[in-house]
């Protein structure tokens, strides 16, 4: 379910951009590296993240792969 307009980080301005970190962060896209892309803090861009639904991955990539 989508936020009301008046809720969260920044409310209804926010739509289009979090659509946009959404598809790049679920594109494989690293929440630091949507930090540098948008200008936006971190803080800002996992708030907004979580507002909008996205299951983040854990930390540090496949761990699999480290073995």
């Amino acid at each position: 379910m989508a936020p009301s307009p008046e809720a969260g980080a920044a409310g209804a301005r926010a739509r289009p951009v979090a659509a946009k970190l959404r598809r790049r962060y679920e594109q494989d896209g690293a929440a630091r590296d949507l930090t540098r892309e948008s200008g936006r803090s971190y803080s800002f861009i996992d708030s907004l993240l979580t507002e909008y639904g996205v299951t983040f991955r854990p930390r540090g990539g496949d761990q699999r792969s480290r073995r």
